[in-house]
């Protein structure tokens, strides 16, 4: 289950700065965020400027590599949080499993049989007499399993929303403490319990399958008061804790089967436009509800079609609203999400490009990293386009390859701090068993964009993590080695003098390097890469000078 990232991307609407002496090919923007004090004056990419807690200038492919140092520095700290935040999301995947659970509203799955339904209808309508009561079994029945607290305080908007609450003197005291909390409870055939893993009480029906019945109930008997609660649930998708906009987001799902287009214009196209990134995100809680559901499929993934085209939708938010859908509908629906992802990659616009890059890292990290770097397989064989119509999709692909490539080793890294066993999930973990070389492939055309891009150096932090991860493994080594010498020789054959030269000094610079696990790919991979070279015709020349040998070796 994926929560909302509440801290993604900063909001900025002014004008990007140029990169000075940038070359004149295609143009995105990267949001900059420095460690400094707002107000204060920092560098970035060689001019100044003052730091108001992000800064965006605009970045040209083909920017050197020293200028990029400083933004790589602000997607680098976008990492960290990104970690936290699926490390966040890892922790809650037990809650966030029930509440994708079928049996949340499929009344058949958990006991109650269809002769049970006439009863449960009579107890809804004569057991519950007044209005408030019934507003009471219907919020719970949106928010089954919430927390007390949050709970009533979404029961009291809902009834303050309708005037059901009472306000003349005279009552105040008999609905202040005539009926109780827990009569009132008991009457909706609920309980209040603390659970072994919760701080807080929660409120629950007695039967699981009550939220269905009840919501069915609505959806063909009471459409109306169904209807009548989308304002309600508007306002709850902005709500600061995630679960309830989570659940309200799932309540607007079950609204959407009566009718689409009314969440639509009435609920979703709000969220989406909201300044708040976790406001909009919640839009994906929504979509993936009615994707898996089955029966809104269509309009669903043709209205997020439509936000994610900027020539239909001029609001940038709309496209970063269906980025964040797409992380949601990921987890369940790859092979939705993944070519839609595409389509929103192709915006040049950092946010955009941010949300993207953050929604295939989660969704990698729900095991499914083959499906994540197949579809950045196809991302990287895209042309990049001319200098009057720039394709920004490859660019996309090369940083969100370099990001899954630091995020993967990160959590290794934090794994292995806190003493746990290393998963067998990581990028290295699957190229060591690349028997067919499919995912080597999807390296070495990230690696090849990157140098394209003056990202020389992010991808060498990339290799350098792996090859921390080779300690005590010779396959990991092996693995690394045939990578970075399989680089080498595409270089070699392609006649890239700059890139041959900076990868062996590179891995030079390792072979001096602290970490014994590093200098040993190092040597190993220097010895590798003279192996080929002399291993090469000589009426193969690599170079335009016709020598075969352009490099020196040794250290």
């Amino acid at each position: 289950m994926a929560v909302d990232r509440e801290e993604q991307p900063q909001e900025q609407e002014t004008a990007g700065r140029d990169v000075a002496g940038a070359e004149e090919t295609t143009t995105t923007q990267v949001e900059v965020k420095t460690d400094s004090v707002e107000g204060s004056t920092v560098t970035v990419a060689g001019r100044d400027v003052v730091y108001n807690g992000s800064v965006i200038i605009n970045v040209r492919v083909g920017t050197t590599s020293g200028e990029l140092e400083g933004l790589w520095e602000g997607i680098a700290r976008g990492i960290n949080r990104a970690l936290a935040r699926v490390a966040e999301e890892r922790e809650q995947k037990d809650k966030a499993a029930k509440l994708r659970r079928p049996d949340v509203y499929s009344p058949y799955e958990t006991g109650l049989q269809e002769k049970d339904l006439p009863e449960i209808e009579r107890w809804f309508r004569e057991d519950l007499p007044t209005a408030r009561e019934k507003y009471f079994a219907i919020a719970l029945s949106l928010f089954n399993g919430l927390k007390w607290t949050d709970f009533w305080d979404i029961y009291q908007a809902i009834l303050a929303s309708r005037d059901l609450l009472v306000n003349e003197d005279d009552e105040k005291d008999a609905w202040l403490f005539g009926q109780t909390d827990q009569e009132l409870v008991e009457k909706a055939r609920a309980h209040i319990v603390r659970k072994e893993d919760e701080a807080a009480e929660v409120i629950e029906f007695e039967e699981e399958g009550y939220p269905g019945v009840i919501l069915d109930m609505l959806r063909t008997k009471y459409r109306p008061r169904l209807i009548e609660l989308l304002p309600d649930l508007g306002r709850l998708g902005e709500h600061p804790y995630w679960e309830v906009r989570a659940r309200a987001a799932y309540a607007v799902a079950e609204i959407g089967k009566l009718d689409f287009y009314r969440i639509r214009r009435q609920v979703l196209e709000t969220w989406a436009q909201d300044n708040r990134p976790y406001v909009r995100a919640a839009v994906g809680y929504t979509a993936s509800r009615l994707i898996q559901d089955g029966i809104t499929e269509t309009e669903v993934r043709k209205m997020l079609d439509e936000w994610a085209d900027p020539e239909e939708n001029r609001n940038w938010r709309f496209r970063w609203a269906a980025a964040a859908a797409h992380k949601q509908i990921g987890l369940s629906n790859p092979d939705i999400a993944l070519p839609s992802l595409k389509l929103v990659a192709r915006n040049d616009d950092i946010r955009i490009a941010d949300a993207v890059i953050y929604a295939l890292l989660v969704i990698s990290f729900d095991d499914k990293l083959e499906a994540v770097l197949s579809a950045l397989k196809e991302w990287l064989e895209e042309d990049d386009g001319s200098k009057m119509e720039p394709n920004v999709v490859p660019l996309v692909a090369t940083l969100a390859f370099l990001t899954l490539g630091n995020a993967y080793t990160s959590r290794a890294e934090h794994e292995s701090d806190d003493g746990k066993e290393q998963e067998d999930d990581t990028f290295l973990a699957l190229l060591a068993v690349d028997v067919e070389g499919t995912w080597r492939a999807v390296v070495q055309a990230a690696l090849s964009k990157a140098l394209k891009y003056r990202l020389a150096d992010e991808a060498f932090d990339v290799l350098k993590g792996w090859a921390r991860q080779t300690r005590d493994s010779e396959v990991r080594l092996a693995t690394v080695r045939d990578l970075v010498a399989d680089w080498y020789m595409t270089l070699w054959q392609d006649r890239h003098q700059i890139g041959m030269t900076a990868t062996l000094n590179r891995l030079k610079r390792w072979t001096r390097d602290k970490d014994e696990a590093v200098r040993m790919v190092a040597q190993a991979t220097i010895a590798e890469i003279k192996r080929r070279v002399d291993a090469v015709p000589l009426s193969t020349p690599p170079s335009r000078s016709g020598g075969k040998k352009l490099i020196v070796f040794g250290t």
